[in-house]
């Protein structure tokens, strides 16, 4: 329960209870961590859920890491008539109650174009959300997928297996209700970045960070059916070119709103990637030899189409019945690289 919101409830309900906020006598302030994934998000950090290439949050951030420290009052002073301290505990105990998580679970997966049918996912949803695409290709596609039945994880194991998928990552992670998760799975590319400081000192050569991947701000409600509304904001950015020792990023965004029952999950699609593949085959000695050599030498050339696909699940876990962490089981987006 919020202590503010418990504070000016009691005090509604019992107008001659004095209730006031205990400050913290030993432990330090709370302090927010802001990850570097929500610099691909438009560079800011803090609070909030604004998407676009605007703003995610309220505090303007940098190219690292920001930790900003936060308010923080957990305890209450009641004074009053023993029979209003009673009511006012036993209302307390009644609401004070741990809040439900959810578990999200996410597998990002290099596919070849071709086999992307073989997965049967529907585009339905593609309609849903706003994209945002920075130069760098097309939007992003939004489908959903029943993943009860197992046939879906062996088709796409069955891809791995054979080479024709790659699993990229495959993170879990729980929150509570109606709290952002971020999820980053990347690199952080650095390079030389001049800064001008005044025209006395002149110009100072520091570090720059760009962190390059991809990034899920996940918020997600549960409804008593137990279905999950995910507002969901992926952000896919990669290193397209260096000019003059800078690296030129080309980043896609996309932003949605959808309901999962339980057993269904997000598709994100829609990022293609060319690759040109060469290949030399030779006969042992003979293509060895100076000047006949490449007479036994055999080249060809083809190109690969890949796209990367992002599963999203979510569902409930209720606190009380949640085993540790080390104890949770295996998530059902797992897969075996």
């Amino acid at each position: 329960t919020n202590p503010q919101r418990a504070e000016e409830a009691l005090k509604k309900l019992l107008p001659d209870l004095v209730v006031a906020s205990a400050p913290e006598a030993t432990a330090p302030p709370a302090a927010a961590f802001q990850p570097l994934s929500l610099g691909m998000m438009g560079g800011t950090s803090g609070s909030g859920f604004s998407f676009g290439s605007s703003t995610v949050g309220t505090s303007t951030g940098t190219s690292g890491p920001n930790v900003q420290p936060l308010a923080r009052s957990t305890r209450l002073v009641l004074m009053g008539t023993p029979s209003d301290i009673a009511t006012a505990r036993q209302i307390l105990e009644e609401t004070d109650v741990a809040p439900p998580m959810v578990r999200i679970e996410a597998a990002i997966v290099e596919v070849n174009k071709a086999d992307v049918r073989e997965l049967g996912i529907d585009w339905n949803l593609t309609n849903f959300g706003t994209t945002v695409t920075v130069p760098g290709g097309s939007g992003l596609n939004f489908g959903n997928l029943q993943y009860s039945s197992p046939s879906f994880r062996a088709t796409l194991q069955a891809l791995i297996t054979e080479s024709r998928a790659r699993l990229i990552a495959n993170p879990s992670i729980s929150v509570v209700n109606n709290e952002d998760a971020n999820i980053f799975i990347g690199d952080l590319r650095r390079f030389r970045g001049i800064n001008v400081v005044s025209p006395d000192v002149g110009t100072v050569v520091g570090t720059e960070t760009i962190p390059v991947g991809v990034a899920l701000l996940i918020r997600p409600r549960i409804h008593p059916d137990q279905s999950v509304t995910l507002k969901v904001h992926p952000v896919v950015s990669t290193v397209s070119e260096v000019i003059d020792g800078l690296p030129q990023t080309a980043s896609r965004e996309a932003d949605t709103t959808v309901r999962l029952a339980r057993g269904e999950q997000l598709v994100i699609g829609g990022l293609d990637r060319d690759e040109v593949v060469r290949t030399v085959r030779r006969l042992p000695i003979l293509s060895d030899i100076p000047l006949v050599g490449e007479l036994f030498k055999t080249r060809s050339t083809r190109t690969a189409t890949t796209e990367l696909l992002i599963f999203v699940a979510a569902y409930p876990v209720e606190p009380e019945a949640a085993p540790p962490v080390s104890e949770f089981p295996r998530p059902t987006l797992e897969l075996e690289p």
